[in-house]
């Protein structure tokens, strides 16, 4: 019971309570914040990503084609080749 009165008597001297709650209160902010920026760096890692993918497949297909070409022109002959792409 003493600590107790001691406890409130040092609280109302020194508005521990008051000082914590701020100190949480900013330490959520600072959290939410954190949460906030973290977010974003994922979006913009999500989008650089998909960007990325996309263009890996526009190149690979871009290659498949030029080989396929390449290989129908070479073991298949001007013939198959004109016949298939019609020039």
């Amino acid at each position: 019971m003493i600590a107790g009165i001691a406890l409130t008597e040092l609280d109302k001297a020194f508005g521990i309570r008051e000082k914590l709650g701020q100190a949480l209160h900013w330490t959520g902010k600072a959290i939410a914040h954190g949460i906030q920026e973290i977010e974003q760096i994922i979006r913009e890692a999500q989008v650089s990503m998909r960007q990325k993918v996309e263009e890996f497949e526009r190149r690979s297909n871009s290659f498949l084609y030029r080989l396929e070409r390449e290989i129908i022109w070479h073991f298949g002959g001007s013939d198959l080749y004109n016949q298939i792409y019609g020039r």
